[in-house]
């Protein structure tokens, strides 16, 4: 693997043959919450298989070491304040591994463990009002790592007690409205928004499916489009060689590569052939901010996958990340953007690695202008 990265914002650590690449993140208020920036990014060349490979066997393990953990995590006596304080606490990078989808596992499970079924709901009634908004507070935070069915049914619990009791506020529903959205559930996004019209919840977008899936190697994306908002569905086929770039409309990576790539006289066909930008329904990735991006960057349009586990690429959090595919495996992969000739000669020696382009070819000061 080649490595080219900033000590200064990236730190390397060797595990026997395992190479991992630390970010170094700051957990603050949960709206300014981002995965996506983490200062000077570095590019990563890896060869695709091995990417996958690991990254299969890493979640195996997590999954492991997670039980484990959580395992010794179970309460005894402790108060709402203790447990909302054992629910934040950061996580290992050595358990968690750098992977979003292991860190919302970790959450998830501490929250399971830290707040039983019963304290949800035979105590729930019986507790204070602050009690009730601390518990709000964690169905929240687990809500936004994982929102999966048992989560959000906790945080309903706990909104339908403060709601009646004249304590909740819109921050309270629109934070559940925008967990339904990330989840694709959008028939409980319509119904919160008639059961709180008092808080004046956004729209909820029609969906317009695009039927079947004309082959196995065909994957869903949604495309936002406005005037009614809705996502309307298609299929991509991945048989084709291909540049999957996981992105998302708040990265401001992301937006620096949509502006330099379709510009480039070389990169810039292929890109407009090839190159899909693909992003993770969440929390902080709305409808409006990708019709926003796309807006701003029309030749470089994002689009949510459907399911992000059936993709041939380790995960969605971390972006930019430019994934060369060729009958659905990752033949190279390159992460973050520097800019920069470097950075352009990156790019052409992906599209080299699917068979689109002879990078060996080009003039040697093809991309000298980008250092300008």
């Amino acid at each position: 693997m080649f490595l080219n990265f900033d000590s200064r914002a990236v730190s390397q650590q060797r595990v026997s043959d395992l190479t991992r690449i630390d970010l170094p993140v700051t957990i603050g208020d949960r709206k300014e919450y981002r995965l996506q920036n983490f200062g000077e990014y570095s590019m990563i060349r890896s060869t695709g298989f091995l990417l996958v490979t690991a990254a299969f066997v890493l979640k195996l393990v997590l999954t492991i070491t997670v039980g484990n953990a959580v395992a010794a995590e179970q309460p005894a006596a402790l108060d709402d304040d203790q447990r909302f304080t054992r629910l934040t606490a950061p996580v290992d990078d050595a358990v968690s591994g750098g992977d979003s989808s292991a860190l919302g596992r970790i959450h998830a499970r501490r929250f399971e463990a830290l707040w039983s079924d019963h304290d949800y709901g035979a105590g729930l009634g019986e507790a204070s009002d602050e009690a009730v908004l601390m518990r709000l507070r964690a169905a929240g935070t687990a809500a936004f790592y994982e929102t999966a069915d048992w989560v959000l049914a906790r945080y309903r619990a706990a909104l339908a007690e403060a709601n009646g009791r004249g304590i909740a506020t819109r921050e309270h529903v629109s934070d559940l409205f925008d967990f339904y959205l990330a989840a694709s559930r959008h028939d409980q996004a319509r119904a919160l928004v008639r059961r709180y019209p008092e808080f004046d919840l956004p729209e909820v977008p029609q969906i317009v499916s695009p039927g079947a899936a004309p082959s196995e190697s065909s994957r869903m994306l949604w495309r936002v489009a406005e005037d009614p908002l809705r996502l309307e569905g298609f299929h991509v086929d991945l048989d084709a060689p291909r540049l999957l770039i996981v992105s998302s409309p708040g990265c401001g990576f992301c937006r620096m590569a949509a502006r330099a790539l379709p510009a480039d006289e070389v990169l810039g066909p292929l890109m407009r052939e090839h190159a899909i930008w693909v992003a993770a329904k969440s929390w902080n990735n709305t409808y409006r901010r990708m019709l926003r991006f796309n807006r701003e960057y029309p030749e470089a349009p994002q689009y949510f996958v459907d399911n992000p586990e059936t993709w041939p690429v380790p995960g969605f959090a971390a972006t930019p990340r430019f994934h060369f595919i060729e009958g659905t495996v990752s033949r190279e992969t390159l992460a973050g953007w520097q800019g920069g000739s470097e950075t352009l000669w990156a790019i052409a020696r992906g599209f080299e690695s699917i068979g689109l382009l002879d990078a060996e070819s080009l003039p040697e000061d093809v991309f000298a202008y980008a250092d300008e």
